[in-house]
């Protein structure tokens, strides 16, 4: 049997017969089932990791909200800025958890779930060399790092690419919870991830231990989230065969090679996309960094909800393309998920942002609230890019990544020549956003026609 086109499908041979026959992975129904049972079936997909996410969001506010008081506003800008970096440092670990679902929904719909099980006992093994390798190189580095960017010490720096690194050993197991569409335990990981990081990071902060105290907390989440996630994970191949077709592994390899690249390049610069004002403002402008972060934390929850749901979006769309069919459908349940906190955000950015931003942060951090609607315009406009993107990395395609490579060149640019202006960089940020959405968008679109026009 042929492989469709771009769909790197792995297909089964007949050594494989026996394998396929006792795995006990149930075939995902077909994507163009329809009606009101699909539409009941996809909210009960989406519908936890949409919980998980608004209870995220929520979390993330408080967070922010119990920082922000304890911390100095020089303080409270580094802290912004460690989890941009972090966020950044994370998106190796991102790019594995897609190539985890692509392998396994692959995997499963050729019958081959055997392989499965293996292999990711291996990744495991990998994972926890690059935790350890992360942590040295994190050390060596820290004071350079720390002076570039103006941090208050060397060993937050440690920290933070300790927990960049943590985040690979929990993609690869959030990758198999979603390629078996199991949406409950992946939502139950996400909240844990979340009170433990709100328990962690506020204890330490209020401590007195500034900045750093507070990303060792979040160091802790990570490593407790990533023990969680390892034992839902094991519950969901523990009753799979075991066995390797040795004639499949070279192919298997260069897939998985090809799409972690492809999905380390879209996610690495959706994370500049989203974090390059607040890290080039507080490298330009250190006073006013606070003030800004302030309503930057504020407009980013909706991208992080846009994220949250992209847990969602990435599995189906590795399926659906499994399948031969791509469509909307999955994008228009996301995306009214999102709508309606997105709309409130930007009503209240609008019609009272000075009020909100000192509600949840205090008035020393109100300074910046003018530009707080044209933020939340920029975050919801990227909330879009970044469905998209994650779709078409389920989907397998990779022409994202140079769409998204010349937004990221646009940003840094746009970035430097405001000189650390808060309403220059976030002007800025909004026009560029919109145009990366419009192309995205119609990227999008030709795909989905190409691909009906094929079938």
């Amino acid at each position: 049997m042929k492989e469709p086109v771009g769909s790197r499908l792995v297909t089964a041979s007949a050594a494989d017969e026996p394998v396929a026959r006792m795995s006990k992975v149930p075939k995902p129904a077909q994507p163009g089932s329809s009606g009101r049972h699909g539409l009941k079936r996809r909210l009960e997909h989406a519908g936890p990791v949409a919980l998980a996410g608004g209870f995220s969001l929520i979390t993330n506010v408080l967070v922010t909200l119990a920082v922000a008081r304890v911390l100095t506003p020089r303080g409270y800008g580094s802290f912004i800025q460690l989890l941009g970096i972090f966020v950044v440092l994370s998106m190796p670990g991102s790019a594995i958890q897609v190539g985890v679902v692509r392998r396994v929904t692959a995997w499963d719909g050729a019958g081959i779930s055997g392989m499965v099980l293996p292999w990711v006992r291996l990744w495991h093994r990998r994972a926890g060399l690059i935790v350890v390798l992360a942590g040295l190189a994190s050390a060596a580095v820290s004071p350079w790092v720390a002076r570039l960017l103006s941090l208050p010490s060397w060993s937050c720096v440690i920290a933070v690419g300790c927990a960049g690194a943590a985040w690979v050993p929990l993609s690869i197991d959030r990758g198999l919870l979603q390629a078996r569409r199991a949406y409950a335990p992946l939502a139950g990981n996400m909240i844990l991830e979340s009170i433990t990081k709100a328990l962690w990071v506020v204890a330490l902060a209020a401590a007195g231990t500034g900045a750093s105290g507070a990303i060792f907390g979040l160091l802790a989440a990570e490593l407790i989230a990533t023990l969680h996630a390892f034992g839902a994970s094991r519950r969901t191949i523990s009753t799979l065969p075991t066995g390797y077709s040795a004639n499949k592994r070279a192919s298997l390899r260069r897939n998985l090679v090809s799409d972690v690249a492809a999905a380390l390049c879209t996610l690495g610069l959706l994370a500049w996309l989203q974090n390059f004002d607040v890290i080039i403002l507080g490298r330009e402008a250190p006073g006013a960094s606070g003030q800004y972060a302030a309503i930057s934390v504020a407009a980013k929850s909706i991208a992080y909800g846009a994220i949250a749901l992209s847990f969602y979006l990435l599995p189906e769309a590795a399926i659906r393309r499994q399948l031969g069919g791509l469509g909307f459908k999955p994008l228009w349940i996301a995306g009214a998920l999102l709508a309606v906190p997105a709309a409130s955000e930007l009503l209240v950015a609008v019609i009272m942002p000075h009020w909100a931003i000192s509600a949840v942060f205090g008035a020393r951090l109100a300074g910046a609230s003018g530009s707080f609607a044209t933020l939340v315009g920029a975050m919801i406009l990227l909330s879009g890019t970044v469905m998209l993107s994650y779709y078409l990395l389920g989907a397998g395609h990779r022409g994202i990544v140079a769409i998204l490579a010349l937004g990221a060149v646009g940003a840094t640019a746009a970035a430097l020549v405001s000189h650390g202006r808060v309403g220059m960089t976030a002007g800025t940020d909004l026009g560029l956003q919109a145009a990366l959405l419009l192309v995205v968008g119609i990227y999008f679109g030709a795909v989905h026609h190409e691909k009906r026009v094929l079938q």
